[in-house]
């Protein structure tokens, strides 16, 4: 039987650094990864799980975290545009890497990152009754609600 994997983010990183995560053997792993706007960078072991801070503004997932968010990102205009930080400064990033592409369980393991992020969003959603903030791709009346 396939085991749902123990989820384990990463901590904090600033954008600036966020290729500091990318993985050692430069495959590319599928996971879950969140965008988070601090007012101050989070110490170096502070991790978004299992309490998820309010901060988060984004929860994603990918077939490759080395390339997506790791390397670009297509909602860093909206994220500059929302939060005024044309340096991305206070914009942190987690990974959690489930999946190498191309390993025996991938198709699999898919279904549980699309789980993932779906559930994580609903926990977010559910704590702070609001969506995170960037999880809409154009602004919308939903965005202006609570």
């Amino acid at each position: 039987m396939l085991r749902e994997p123990v989820v384990a983010f990463s901590p904090w990183h600033p954008w600036n650094r966020r290729h500091d995560l990318k993985t050692a053997d430069n495959l590319p792993w599928g996971g879950v990864y969140l965008l988070a706007h601090f007012p101050s960078v989070p110490g170096p072991t502070e991790v978004p799980w299992p309490e998820l801070p309010e901060e988060i503004v984004y929860i994603g997932s990918t077939k490759n975290l080395n390339d997506r968010p790791l390397t670009t990102h297509n909602r860093i205009p909206r994220y500059v545009k929302l939060f005024g930080d044309p340096t991305l400064e206070r914009l942190c990033v987690s990974v959690f890497p489930v999946f190498c592409t191309g390993g025996r369980d991938e198709k699999l393991l898919r279904s549980y990152i699309q789980y993932l992020e779906a559930k994580l969003d609903w926990d977010y959603t559910r704590k702070y009754e609001k969506r995170p903030a960037m999880h809409f791709k154009e602004a919308s009346s939903a965005e202006s609600v609570g």
